[in-house]
């Protein structure tokens, strides 16, 4: 699985920093998040996966491939819980 990391520029005078923050507290780990993830998607190898945030929700978004598709579920990052798969038809 490929991993990537990404250099936040703080220097600038964004208030909202704080606000846009990942909630990094008590989060699952990725193999954990795959495990959650992988019965939605049978068959497929995850590929990819990223730490990421909407609204005040931090998931896992882990991409599978799956033959000619390459489905992505999100995971909500503190629960484990399934939160989306997108099938990508």
């Amino acid at each position: 699985m490929d991993t990537e990391s990404e250099t936040i520029d703080i220097d600038g005078e964004d208030d909202n920093f704080a606000d846009n923050a990942l909630n990094l507290k008590n989060l699952i780990s990725l193999n954990k998040a795959v495990s959650a993830a992988q019965p939605k998607v049978r068959h497929a190898t995850a590929t990819e996966a990223a730490l990421k945030q909407k609204g005040n929700v931090t998931y896992w978004e882990i991409q599978f491939n799956k033959g000619q598709k390459q489905p992505d579920v999100h995971v909500d990052a503190h629960s484990g819980k399934v939160l989306a798969v997108d099938q990508d038809d």
